[in-house]
């Protein structure tokens, strides 16, 4: 398997982040600090 990566713009802090999966438009993403914030 690949490990591809896609660039995108974190959408709380607004950093470029790089992610394993394909952005679809219209859905937000956060890089992995920010998704590990957000989780409990």
């Amino acid at each position: 398997m690949e490990n591809t990566k896609f660039k995108a713009v974190c959408s709380e802090c607004n950093e470029e982040c790089d992610i394993p999966f394909e952005p679809k438009e219209g859905r937000p993403v956060k890089c992995n600090e920010c998704f590990k914030r957000g989780r409990p």
